[in-house]
């Protein structure tokens, strides 16, 4: 039997022993990458719908003379490629492709504008010219030098169930995901758990107490000590809970302007924008390396299954359940304000809306506060209309989202650090399971989380389960900031040479930095970063620090 060959993988399948029941495979401990390729040659490209993981993988397929690749649905591992003179090249790192005969690193101008204003770049795009990505749930064949990319999931078919009660909902959510932590700790010793003392990180070492012992779960957290964004008091809540064996970081004193800096963040992380600073995660990397840890569980995807969208009042307006839309609207003080924002929009359309600003000369001048309709996310694509359904798609396939993974500190910890990090909320089943739900289970009450909340009742902390707020980040940025000459970095810069900027626009955002009355301190962060990162992969030798 000829098997394809396999040209490149990274990642890792979570359920090899249904496949291997379902291959009938008698081989013991095949790699994962092996059963792909065994499951390639049975089923083709249809193999990707018996896939749960996080993978991004190249084969060439000799009997049919034809490459193939495919990503994970989630856009969990990533997957570039590249054609040089006339063949084609696979990797999981941007930095592979400079290594290449005849590979010229230039710069992809239309990302960059697109970064500088949404922090968005197109699905396929990357920030540099030639270098591409195959976006995520997608697969590609390459035959006789033409390409051909095919999309494999399709989650707007995911069937809305709404008969499943509260109960039985939370029930599944808690089944699902004790599941998908059980897979992905292999060795307690090597692991590593991230807790924030938000409900998602705190979640999963809850679970994972109920069934170990728990000074066996080594825990990190960040510690914020006098800063707005410490959250101290969570994480106590669940060492007092569950005996975990537990060490804290102190991230609030870091020195940004030498061990923290840029440059150290940049020389990381080269080949994405630092759109969120990530240095303060540093010294609790640094220390679980030094500990001995191969793998983090993190509590990234929480956020983006259970937090809802208050635009369920339209859901519940367009299904006529107008008692339970009237229940919804008592817990607002101001109702009105609700029904305009999340109910009228909608109904009005952004056509009529975009008529209405513009007979009331309500037009925002400021690009970045403006909606950049370019790029087309999936549910755009799809004809998704209902705002409700939209969000819930979009969280998990926008454009945004998949820049969001790609440029994540993640993929380059993993490779600086030698520390692989895995996600049990981006578990494929819980996923779809999540998707199923009906809106007004994420969000209700004015309470995002609603049914996770409930299905980890008595497990949680219930000082933890009641939050209502979440912990908020500019002041590390500013911090951040004031490490950095930004009078001259932005001084001359060159993204108003390229034309991506005016400079009075960054000179107001400066000032506004400056006389602490910014609100967007993301935006000034975003200019900083792009200039910094064009600095640093073209014209390192303008550079200060």
């Amino acid at each position: 039997m000829l098997y394809p060959k396999i040209l490149f993988w990274k990642g890792r399948i979570y359920n090899t022993d249904a496949l291997y029941y379902q291959f009938s495979l008698t081989e013991p401990f095949l790699n994962d990458w092996e059963i792909v390729q065994y499951g390639y040659k049975e089923l083709k490209e249809n193999i990707l719908n018996e896939l749960d993981g996080e993978f991004a993988f190249a084969l060439f397929d000799k009997s049919k003379n034809i490459y193939m690749a495919a990503r994970d649905p989630l856009g969990i591992q990533p997957l570039y490629y590249a054609k040089i003179e006339n063949e084609y090249y696979f990797s999981s790192q941007i930095s592979d492709f400079f290594a290449l005969d005849h590979f010229v690193k230039r710069p992809n101008l239309r990302s960059m504008q697109s970064m500088l204003y949404s922090r968005t770049v197109a699905y396929s795009d990357t920030m540099f010219e030639g270098i591409y990505r195959l976006p995520p749930g997608h697969y590609m064949i390459i035959k006789e030098g033409k390409i051909q990319i095919e999309r494999y999931w399709y989650p707007e078919k995911i069937k809305i169930n709404y008969r499943i009660t509260e109960e039985e909902a939370a029930k599944k959510i808690h089944e699902l995901l004790s599941k998908a932590i059980k897979s992905r700790v292999s060795d307690l010793e090597e692991t590593a758990f991230e807790v924030s003392g938000g409900l998602d990180s705190s979640s999963i070492v809850s679970i994972l107490a109920k069934s170990t012992v728990h000074s066996k779960i080594d825990t990190y957290s960040m510690d914020f000590e006098g800063l707005e964004c410490d959250e101290s008091e969570y994480v106590e809540s669940i060492l007092e809970k569950y005996s975990l064996h537990h060490q804290k970081i102190p991230t609030s004193k870091l020195d940004y302007k030498s061990d923290y800096a840029l440059s150290h963040l940049y020389t990381i992380s080269p080949h994405w924008p630092v759109m969120l600073t990530f240095a303060m995660s540093l010294p609790m990397l640094e220390k679980m390396k030094k500990d001995g840890k191969k793998i983090v569980i993190t509590g990234q995807g929480g956020d983006h299954l259970f937090t809802g969208s208050p635009y369920v009042i339209y859901d519940l307006f367009r299904r006529f359940k107008w008692m339970t839309l009237y229940r919804e609207l008592r817990h607002f003080p101001k109702p009105y304000r609700i029904l305009k924002s999340y109910l009228l929009k909608p109904l009005l359309g952004k056509q009529i809306l975009s008529i209405m600003k513009k007979l009331y000369r309500k037009k925002n001048e400021d690009p970045f506060l403006s909606e950049n309709d370019w790029i087309k996310d999936l549910s755009q694509r799809v004809g998704i209309t209902n705002p409700i359904h939209k969000n819930d798609l979009d969280v998990l396939t926008s454009a945004f989202y998949s820049t969001l993974m790609d440029g994540n500190l993640f993929h380059c910890a993993e490779e600086h650090f030698g520390i692989e990090f895995r996600h049990p909320y981006f578990d494929f089943e819980l996923v779809e399971f999540v998707l199923s739900l009906p809106p007004e289970m994420k969000y209700k009450q004015k309470t995002i989380k609603w049914i996770f909340r409930k299905a980890m009742a008595g497990i949680l902390p219930d000082k933890i389960n009641s939050r209502t707020d979440k912990a908020e980040f500019s002041e590390v940025i500013r911090q951040q900031i004031e490490s950095i000459d930004i009078d001259i970095l932005l001084k001359d810069p060159y993204i108003v040479k390229l034309g991506f900027i005016d400079q009075s626009l960054i000179d107001r955002y400066k000032k506004e930095y400056e006389d602490e009355t910014l609100r967007y301190i993301s935006i000034l962060w975003g200019i900083i970063n792009i200039e910094y990162w064009y600095r640093y992969n073209f014209v390192k030798d303008s550079l200060s620090d």
